[in-house]
């Protein structure tokens, strides 16, 4: 059975939030900002670092030490966001900075990585997952949305697939390719988590990622997928009010356990 997971994020800090989501029996998400929190119950870690970039020891050590820091992990997941070493953040846009890498390139890190991952959890049963990215019209996005790509770093690694409803909505978007299309090429026969959320559309007609409450039409996407692909974790991405972030959970929750029969 599905579990619902809720981000560890600024919500919980002047608030009894961790305690009333733990009692209602979900599941935390830890990010590298929350990585001191001792709540229990923290099953995920998703950690901003690209996956297909070289990880020199510092970034090792820092990932090392913060899976060890988490007794009850599950599942690690990555980004793979940009196609280049230093990308240069504008206004919630990568443009290129520093070393341009290959598919070639980017393979080669993405297997490194994911051997050294595998290593360092071989005894704790721990899951990898790789997150799609939002595509953006810069150079720094070639390679990291292309469902072809990122089914080849999920499937030659053995890994599993976060897919991020909001960031495929995007890309599909953005980047003028139908949407049931774009699905298509991703591999989510290999979904172990979703991340959900709603996106907005700026006044360029460029879609970008919002964090919005997640509407009606997101949430039955999500009900269809869960059904279809029966991933172990869906997360709730939304960040600004405490009480609607828990209706949406008590929605899909009522719509995970009665699947056929519950409309959200």
């Amino acid at each position: 059975m599905v579990e619902l997971a809720v981000p560890i994020s600024y919500l919980f800090g002047s608030s009894s939030l961790a305690k009333e989501v733990i009692a209602k029996g979900y599941c935390l998400e830890c990010r590298e900002e929350s990585l001191e929190s001792k709540e229990p119950k923290q099953y995920l870690f998703h950690f901003d670092k690209d996956i297909a970039h070289p990880w020199e020891r510092e970034e090792k050590e820092s990932i090392s030490l913060s899976i060890q820091s988490k007794k009850e992990l599950k599942l690690v997941s990555f980004h793979m966001a940009a196609s280049c070493s230093r990308p240069v953040l504008k206004e919630g846009v990568f443009y290129c900075g520093g070393i341009r890498y290959s598919k070639e390139d980017m393979l080669n890190n993405a297997r490194d990585n994911a051997e050294w991952l595998k290593d360092i959890i071989a005894d704790r049963g721990i899951e990898i997952a790789l997150e799609n990215n939002n595509y953006y019209p810069t150079p720094a996005y070639e390679y990291v949305t292309d469902p072809d790509f990122i089914s080849d770093i999920v499937y030659k690694n053995g890994i599993k697939f976060l897919f991020d409803l909001a960031h495929a909505r995007i890309t599909s978007h953005n980047r003028q390719i139908p949407y049931d299309r774009y699905l298509k090429g991703l591999p989510l026969e290999r979904m172990i988590q979703i991340h959900i959320s709603k996106h907005e559309i700026d006044g360029k007609d460029l879609a970008y990622d919002a964090h919005e409450l997640p509407d009606g039409s997101i949430l039955q996407e999500a009900k269809s997928i869960i059904q279809e692909f029966t991933p172990k974790y869906v997360t709730v991405e939304y960040y600004k009010d405490k009480e609607k972030l828990i209706e949406i959970l008590e929605k899909l929750k009522t719509a995970c356990t009665e699947p056929e029969r519950q409309k959200i």
